[in-house]
């Protein structure tokens, strides 16, 4: 009677050869003779040609809004991202006021005919004008100013940065908000404008003496950390993933060089005996541009 052989199970088969392949694209040893595979010339390949199809896809969507027609910075995102900061301080929400919403896009359009980047205009006109133009009476109410951002995220983290800021955003006064978005041209340059109006109605129906308890920041410009670390918060999930796949490969790649002795003896005389350093050195390097490519430009 022939013996009959046990056959392993299909999802153990699987897992092995998984295994087995992750450990020769990523893991440093004899098998691979040190050198991983996903850091080799053809996995180097894979791993630029994916990056640069991420980055191709989404400039198609990503780019032409950073400073054009179609802005990703929207008041439902702006509201979201406000209130959030508010209730990680445990303050009450914002409620979207479509006075103060009309308020913000009057300012927003007088901005870019007039031409200025400020809370006051040229010729004087002071922030409150607007409220009262939308019949907003106020006793306590705010505005702060956003331009040149790619995304909603971006805009409340560069207010939370700043000081001044950070205080509109997180006034226990304040009950009312409202958001514009607004592009056109500055200086003969695109640019795409964000004006937020917090406020508090007058109690029993009576406004407040114009001014008084009206809180408008200074303009300031944001460090270069400050930009790159909101560049981070607004990479989009794919871009992300690229920027994880080339630290992946990094750390692999400074790995391999702590078993660079264990190469082939005809390898250590040429650059392999380096070839770990070397490789951490460029996908570092190309990590660092893209997200440059990303690191916005945004003022406040």
């Amino acid at each position: 009677m022939p013996a009959r052989t046990k056959q392993t199970p299909l999802h153990a088969r699987v897992r092995r050869t998984t295994k087995r392949h992750v450990k020769m694209a990523m893991v440093p040893h004899r098998e691979n003779q040190y050198k991983p595979h996903l850091i080799r010339r053809h996995g180097l390949l894979v791993i630029c040609v994916v990056v640069l199809l991420v980055q191709l896809i989404t400039n198609l969507n990503y780019f032409r809004n950073i400073l054009g027609t179609e802005n990703q910075v929207s008041v439902a995102d702006l509201l979201v991202d406000t209130n959030t900061e508010r209730q990680k301080a445990g303050l009450e929400p914002l409620t979207l006021d479509t006075r103060l919403s009309d308020a913000a896009y009057m300012k927003a359009k007088d901005m870019l005919a007039n031409e200025y980047w400020s809370h006051s205009s040229p010729t004087g006109v002071q922030p409150w004008k607007w409220l009262g133009d939308a019949d907003y009476n106020y006793s306590y109410a705010g505005e702060n100013l956003a331009r040149n951002f790619n995304s909603s995220r971006g805009v409340v983290s560069a207010w939370m940065a700043s000081p001044s800021h950070r205080e509109n955003i997180l006034k226990k006064q304040y009950q009312d908000v409202g958001f514009a978005t607004v592009d056109g041209t500055m200086d003969g340059r695109p640019i795409s404008l964000v004006v937020a109006m917090y406020g508090t109605p007058a109690t029993a129906g009576i406004g407040a003496v114009r001014g008084v308890n009206f809180v408008a920041p200074a303009t300031s410009q944001l460090s270069f950390a400050s930009q790159v670390g909101i560049g981070l918060q607004s990479l989009s999930p794919a871009i992300l993933s690229s920027v994880i796949l080339l630290l992946l490969a990094a750390v692999v790649a400074l790995l391999a060089q702590l078993y660079h002795r264990h190469i082939p003896k005809y390898l250590q005389s040429t650059w392999n005996r380096h070839h770990g350093a070397v490789k951490a050195l460029g996908l570092s390097s190309l990590v660092i541009v893209v997200v440059a490519l990303y690191t916005t430009n945004g003022q406040l």
